[in-house]
């Protein structure tokens, strides 16, 4: 992630001078960001009843935190649906993260707690893709 936006500062932007294509980029997210008013639509087109909210059990809140804080060398050949409880699955958070970063329960749990410990401080903004960069 963070790469490919050095990659971007590198590259030069082919419309203005001076400005590098991460220039363009950020000047596109300024004029056009992403926020979706409602996450997810059920019933053709009804707003989930439940949108917004992450509906994450102190359980389910248990099994991330247990889930960032384990060594990698212990998740190794973990999926997801290894770590986490039926509560955690049925919660919005699930939906919401899932769909943002095309997870699936037999995903590597590796891969959840690395995404997780990246993106932590984006979960507030599940709800409404606010912090989503094109």
């Amino acid at each position: 992630f963070e790469c490919l936006w050095d990659l971007f500062r590198s590259i030069p932007s082919p419309d203005h001078e001076g400005e590098s294509i991460l220039d363009s980029f950020y000047r596109l997210n300024r004029k056009d960001p992403s926020y979706a008013k409602t996450r997810v639509i059920v019933n053709r087109g009804q707003a989930l009843p439940t949108d917004g909210q992450l509906l994450l059990t102190p359980k389910a809140v248990k099994e991330i935190v247990d889930l960032c804080l384990a060594p990698e060398k212990d998740l190794q050949n973990k999926k997801i649906n290894e770590v986490f409880t039926k509560e955690f699955f049925e919660s919005n958070f699930w939906l919401y993260w899932s769909t943002m970063f095309a997870f699936e329960p037999w995903a590597s749990a590796m891969e959840m707690r690395r995404y997780l410990m990246r993106f932590v401080q984006h979960v507030a903004t599940l709800k409404n893709l606010s912090s989503l960069r094109f």
